[in-house]
Formats: structure tokens, sequence, C-alpha cells
């Protein structure tokens, strides 16, 4: 008894040895299986990576179908194994060691769950290299005299590293950190350069709607694509699927935190991923070694909540930073209620919008296919799954608010890179795009059953969404990326068609297209972000030290150019006229609605004097009719440096109006307002424009682009109409808009 004791111990102890590796019956004909006289029940394994070399070892457990493993002499029963990649085989030689042994307990008469039970058969193989990113497409048999008793087939994915995993992790990550940085960069860079000088006077904040990191959110959205598509219900290579679960952390997705119930997959055991699950999400939480499917979506929601929590202390604080700096810069002026009351309500505004871009736009992909995932346990888990139904309904009924606002506001394109709604689409286009992430997290999360499902919904959506991108080509802000990225998706799920399992692609065609997603995953990453966001900082520094022209942006031809207070106060060295200088956007507000601006330095000295001399100009305005031809540059008699001319030279327009007058003295013109001075000139070059834009239509120079003058264009007969009927607003006559101050009072300096 004592004997037997210490025999089965070490058996004991070497079966739970490894990890445990999916396996199933060799591809033979029902008549060669059969034959077969051992059922394995359990496949277990590791790698060894030591000495520069790499060594496999296999334990086989299980069961003699008919015979006593004792009387067929069992024990003397050995492994083989033939482990391929891309087609080739890499097992060096013969077994550099074997180990069998017949059950020590009767399977009749004990529990199952005791290792003692079962024959037990072990070997070790040497492998010509170390497999890192690669899937060993396995072989197992096991031989007794000279004969096959048994087969099986098992994919065997080893151990990354540390370095390619940090890799796999970071470097996406810090693509989307550059992305983000580089295009806020510039657009608060431009958002500078096209400050006018009457709205310098007012509040020229920008849309607080708009991402103040524009390049954040395309990059975010194609890495939790990457992601998600590798939870789909697809035989993929493990290779893929161990590859792209380093990129959870874009779903909200941190292993085991904070939520656990003190369970968790083991993912890596022994320098092997280990798996064996039914569906893709279920598998990948097996790879990332992080707890149970229902906890992943608690974490998300938890994760959510702390991400907002963070970004409205973000934003608190750069505010608080902000008019510290006021302060010190004009001690004395900055009035702590003024301050409030003027930036307070902006200030929410810009909360709620990125509160409500992070919620219905960053994260609402993963959301919902983590939620709908619920569904698949609602039969042992029916309170947790009615909740995350409720979370999903509110989801939707948010998004359908969303839209719901953004026609009112002339914004459709609010969530697709658009700068304009361009050529007209019914409003039941625009609610099928709002529509893609829901419909793409029913695809990964609500159809789990069926792969081939999943394709089906998944292609119809890249393709609506690569359509739209086509369409809106002439009016997006970028519309090569949102077209190169809406393509490369749809490429992905039609090349992950072949992973399917009525195609019947062999390992080594599905490991061919499992690389040529992930590099062409990473040729999106390089140049759909990587080049641009190195490119367009790169662009302005040039531009500015004269090396190329500036490229403005996407311009509305059918507003007139502004130009800003730096560029008319320019002094010009080159004799460069306006007409050189690129054309600014006008703020979206009116001068008369628009809160005043917060004290600047460099608008502090022209604030006092509008509102020293001119203290009814908010409620006040006066048009100016266009001037005469004769009226331009060195000709008007207010124009600093005045010269008569010739009156034979009557051409006038926008790239003749020169800068040189600025050179010279104004000392005989001192009277003349600084104010009055500037907006003579921007009235001037508004008016020499619209003489060279006569052709064209009427154009409407201060029309905000937030207001939809005609909605009905948008709407049509539409079933959706009833979530964006509004009443009519009323038009206000629109046009250029000159504010002077009064003239200058006798003894005021």
């Amino acid at each position: 008894m004592l004997f037997k004791a210490s025999v089965a111990l070490p058996l004991l102890l070497t079966f739970a040895h490894g990890a445990y590796i999916r396996h199933w019956p060799c591809d033979l004909d029902d008549d060669v299986l059969s034959g077969y006289q051992f059922d394995p029940r359990s496949l277990r394994g590791s790698l060894d990576l030591g000495d520069g070399n790499t060594t496999l070892f296999l334990q086989m457990a299980g069961d003699f179908i008919h015979d006593d493993c004792d009387e067929l002499h069992g024990a003397s029963a050995a492994l083989g194994v033939d482990a391929r990649v891309l087609g080739s085989s890499v097992v060096h030689g013969n077994p550099s060691w074997i180990d069998g042994a017949c059950p020590t307990l009767s399977p009749k008469e004990n529990p199952r769950y005791d290792a003692r039970t079962y024959a037990v058969y072990k070997a070790s193989f040497a492998l010509d290299q170390t497999f890192r990113f690669r899937t060993l497409d396995t072989e197992i048999k096991l031989r007794l005299n000279d004969t096959d008793i048994a087969c099986l087939q098992a994919h065997i994915t080893p151990d990354f590293g540390p370095s390619i995993s940090g890799a796999l992790m970071g470097v996406p990550l810090a693509v989307m950190i550059l992305s983000g940085i580089a295009t806020g960069a510039v657009r608060r860079y431009q958002k500078r350069r096209s400050r006018t000088f009457r709205y310098e006077l007012e509040n020229n904040s920008q849309d607080p709607a708009e991402s103040s990191l524009p390049g954040l959110g395309p990059c975010l959205h194609y890495i939790q694509f990457v992601f998600l598509t590798g939870c789909l219900t697809l035989p993929y290579p493990g290779f893929f699927r161990a590859a792209v679960s380093h990129l959870a952390w874009s779903s909200l997705i941190f292993r085991n935190w904070p939520v656990t119930h003190q369970f968790a997959y083991p993912g890596i055991e022994d320098g092997i991923y280990s798996a064996n699950a039914t569906y893709g999400l279920e598998e990948m939480a097996q790879y990332l070694g992080s707890t149970t499917t229902s906890d992943l979506w608690t974490n998300s929601l938890v994760n959510l909540v702390l991400v907002g929590l963070g970004m409205i202390v973000a934003i608190l604080g750069a505010s608080g930073y902000r008019y510290l700096r006021q302060i010190h810069q004009s001690p004395g002026i900055l009035q702590p209620t003024a301050y409030l009351q003027t930036e307070m309500p902006f200030l929410l505004r810009r909360t709620g919008w990125t509160i409500s871009r992070l919620i219905l736009d960053y994260t609402l992909h993963p959301l919902i296919s983590f939620s709908l995932f619920q569904a698949h346990s609602a039969r042992w888990y029916p309170g947790h799954t009615s909740m995350a139904m409720i979370v999903v309904a509110v989801l939707a009924a948010l998004r359908v608010l969303l839209i719901r606002h953004l026609v009112k506001t002339n914004r459709l394109s609010f969530l697709f890179n658009t700068s304009a709604p361009g050529p007209p689409l019914n409003i039941t286009c625009w609610a099928l795009l709002y529509g893609v992430p829901f419909m793409r997290g029913l695809a990964i999360g609500g159809v789990q059953q069926s792969g081939l499902a999943q394709m089906i919904v998944l292609i119809g959506c890249e393709a609506l969404v690569l359509g739209h991108a086509v369409w809106n080509w002439f009016t997006a802000k970028s519309p090569w990326r949102y077209t190169f990225l809406a393509l490369a998706r749809l490429a992905t799920v039609c090349m992950s068609c072949v992973f399917l399992a009525q195609v019947a692609a062999s390992e080594r065609k599905r490991a061919i297209v499992a690389y040529s997603i992930l590099v062409l995953h990473a040729l999106v990453l390089v140049v759909g972000f990587v080049v641009d966001c190195v490119w367009e900082p790169l662009r302005y520094v040039l531009y500015h030290l004269g090396l190329v022209e500036e490229v403005s942006q996407r311009e509305d031809t059918t507003k007139p150019p502004v130009f800003g207070i730096k560029q008319l106060a320019h002094r010009s060295t080159r004799r460069v006229s306006f007409g050189r200088f690129p054309a600014l956007d006008p703020d979206a507000h009116s001068l008369a609605d628009s809160p005043p601006r917060p004290h600047t330095r460099e608008s502090s000295s022209i604030r006092h004097a509008s509102s020293e001399y001119a203290p009814n100009t908010r409620t006040s305005s006066s048009f100016r009719p266009p001037r005469s031809q004769k009226s331009y540059g060195s000709e008007n008699p207010l124009w600093p440096g005045y010269a008569p001319r010739d009156s034979s030279s009557t051409e006038s327009g926008l790239d003749t109006v020169e800068l040189q007058s600025l050179d010279t003295s104004s000392d005989s013109s001192g009277a003349v307002n600084n104010s009055e001075y500037y907006s003579q000139r921007e009235s001037d070059q508004y008016y020499s424009w619209g003489r060279r834009q006569a052709s064209t239509a009427t154009r409407r120079v201060d029309e905000s682009p937030l207001v939809d003058e005609n909605p009905s264009d948008h709407r049509g007969s539409s079933p959706w109409g009833w979530l964006w009927r509004r009443k009519p607003r009323k038009t206000q006559e629109r046009g250029f808009e000159v504010i002077r101050p009064s003239a200058v009072r006798p003894g005021v300096p």
C-alpha cells in the first residue's frame, strides 16, 4: 500500500504540471478512428526556452476503451509528435524522453477527478528554434507495439515574452497619444491664427462640441476595432488572438481590475497560452488571463466612470490654472465674479460635451458589445443580464437625443469628420450611420453563436461607412484618412472570412492571412496616424522657415476671407498684398449673442478702449455701404501715409492693396483711432473681395454654421422625422458688421 502511494503521488503532481491545451480528434476517416483503442481525456504541455534550446513537454491522459492497460502492457506506449509552422516541420529528431504509466486506482471504484484513475503518457521533444509570435500546428499520436492507438490535433501558442508583449501594448498606445497631442497642437495653433479683430473683443472660444484632440478619436476607434474583431467566434490562429489581446485597454479592460470575484483564468501557463472556450469573447478573456465575461462588463462600466471623473478633474484643473495665470498677468483687473459669470457656462458646456463624447463616441462600441454578450448568460444571471439590457437602452436613448440636437444645430457630421453636411443625405441615412456602433456591437457581442452571421453584419456596416466616406470626399476635413480607415476595416473583415469553418482553409493559409491582417493593422497605424501627426507640425515649421508654402484647409467659397488683427497690423517689408494671406473663418457666434471673452494680455488694451469710448456697441450696430474703388489704399485720406494717385489707375482689388503704407509713420493722422483704422481696413478687404466674387451667388458673411435655416431639406419624408420636429426659427438679417468706437472726446487721453 505504501508502495502504491509513493508511485501515485508523483503521478498526481505531474498530472497538474503544464498548461491545458485544447485538442480534437485528427482529420481521419471514421473507420480509422473507430479502430483506436485509447480515449484521450486531457492534454497538457509546457515550453522550456532555456540555454538557447526550445523543448516541448507533452502529457496525455485517458482510458483504454475495451481492454485493461496492464493486460495490453500499456505502460510501454509512447507519444509521437509532428509540429509544423506554416507547413514546415519544426520537430528535431525523435523524442528525447518518454514515460508511460497505467492507472493505479480502478476508474470504476474511485472518482474520476483523481488523476490516478487515468493512464498517463509523457514525452519531450526538441524544436529547431524559439517560436515567438507563432503557433505550432501539432498532430500527436500514441503508439503501442508499432500501432497507432490514439490521434489528436492541437494548436500550441508559445508566450510572446515581455519584449514583444510590451511592444504590442505600448506602440499603439504611443501612436494614439502622439496623434492626439500633435493634432491638438495644430488645432490650437490654427485657432490662434484665426482670431479676427472684432472677435478678439469678445469670446473667441471654439465650439465646445469640438474635440480638443481631434486625432485621438479615430485612432482609438481603430484600435478598438482591432481588439473587438479578435473577439469574433472564428478559429483564429492562436498567435493572432494573443496579439490583439494586448489592445484590451482600448476597450476599458485591464485584466483583473477592479472586479474579479476571486476568480481569473490562468492565461499563460508554463510558456503556453491556455484556453478552452466556446465563444470568441470568452476565449479572448482566457487569453487575457482576466476574469469571467460577466465581470468584464462590470469592469468596463466602472473604468468608464473612473475615466470620466479623471477627465472632469483635468478640465477643471486646466480652467483653474488658466484663471490663476490671468490673475498673475493682470492683477487687480480680473474680477472673480465676472470671470465665473462669463466662463462657467462655457466650462459646463465643454464638460458636458466631453463626457457625452466619451460615452457616446469613444467607448460606445465596446460597451454595446460587452452588454449584449450578457444575454448568453441570462439563464444563470437574469438580474445581471437585465441591467446590461437597461444600459443598452439608455445608450440608445442618449444617442437619439444626440441626433435630435445635432439636427437642430445642423451638425449631423459631428462624429464623421466632415466640416459641412456635404451633399444632401436623407435623414434615414444619417440615422443608419449613427446606428453603426450598435450594429457592430450586436455582431460582436450578440451574435456570438455564428461566425458567418457576424461576418455578414460587419461587412454591411463597413460598406455603409465606406460609402459615406466616398460621398463626402469633397467636404470632409481629412477625406483620405476617413476613407482609408473605412477601406482598411472592410478589407480586414473580408479577409477574416478565410477563418470561417465553412471555408475549410488549411492552417498554413489561415496563418498567412492572419499575418497579413496584422501587417495591415500596423500599416494603418503608421500611414494613417504617425505620418500625419508628424507631417502636420513639420509643415508649419517649414512654412515659418519659408521653405514651403502654406496649404490652407478646405475653404468655404461662399464666405469672403477674413483677416485677423495680427495680419492687419503686420508691417510688411516685402510688399506683400492682402491677397497673399490665407483666409480665416469667423467665429460661429455673432457679436451680439456671444458672451464677453475672458481677459487676456493680448486684448486688454483694445477691450478697455472699446468699452470706454463705445459703451453701447453691444446693443447698436452700423453697416457701412460699399466704398468706391478710389477709396482704397493710399487714395483714402484717412489712411496713414496718404498720397494722391493718378486717376487713370482705376483698377483696384484685393491683390493690389499693399501694406507698404504701414511702414511709414502716421504722425499726421494721429487723431485716427486704432480700432477705427483697423475696422476701415477690414471692411475695405471685404468689399474688395465682394467685387472680385461678383459672379458668384450671394454670400452670407456672419452666418453661424450651427443653425440649420432650412431643416426640411435634410428631413424629407422620413419615418425618423418625429425625432427632430421643432419650431421654425426666425431668420435674421445678416451682413458684414463693422463696429467702431465713438469719436474721441476732448480732454480724454
